[in-house]
């Protein structure tokens, strides 16, 4: 964690998964798991614990789990304080943008865009995103979770600050 917590005081984009590997039975979910009570300090604030995300991984069926709903945007844009502001939104709302007096630039034309699942953490602090069972998972979800591990995000989405991949695994036997 404190590795990963220097990459981002040096703006680096490398952070680092942690894999706990052991056998059934050992509480290694239970040992991640406690660090919800242990507190921390991150940009110089005291938390409680860090917020713990258990993702059951090996349930997972296909891509669109890890990727999220894909939902098409429409672009915005209004004249702001700074210049133009520009914005993508999703096309279900684009009634509530025109109505704020945003304008709708239609050479744009329509963006296919991804809601991150709701298992994701998306506010910045300390948390875990804890991949259970992570090699219990069939090769082609492994395969895309190779993406998340390296990159700290998906193509649709990214990791918030100070959150930090744990994985739990168990050998064959």
């Amino acid at each position: 964690f404190q590795s990963n917590r220097d990459a981002e005081e040096q703006n680096c984009d490398e952070r680092f998964a942690t894999c706990v590997w052991g056998n059934s039975g050992l509480g290694k979910t239970a040992i991640v798991k406690q660090h919800c009570n242990k507190s921390v300090i991150w940009n110089g604030k005291q938390y409680p614990g860090y917020k713990v995300f258990d993702v059951p991984i090996a349930q997972f069926e296909e891509m669109g789990d890890l990727h999220g709903m894909p939902s098409r945007h429409i672009k915005f844009s209004k004249e702001g304080k700074n210049g133009l502001e520009e914005m993508w939104v999703p096309e279900e709302v684009h009634q509530g943008w025109l109505n704020d007096g945003w304008q709708m630039v239609h050479s744009a034309g329509v963006k296919t865009m991804y809601a991150p699942p709701d298992w994701v953490p998306t506010e910045p602090g300390p948390s875990i995103l804890l991949l259970d069972d992570w090699n219990r998972a069939s090769v082609r979800i492994i395969k895309g979770i190779m993406q998340l591990l390296q990159n700290y995000g998906m193509v649709s989405w990214k990791l918030p600050p100070g959150c930090n991949i744990v994985l739990t695994a168990n050998p064959d036997e």
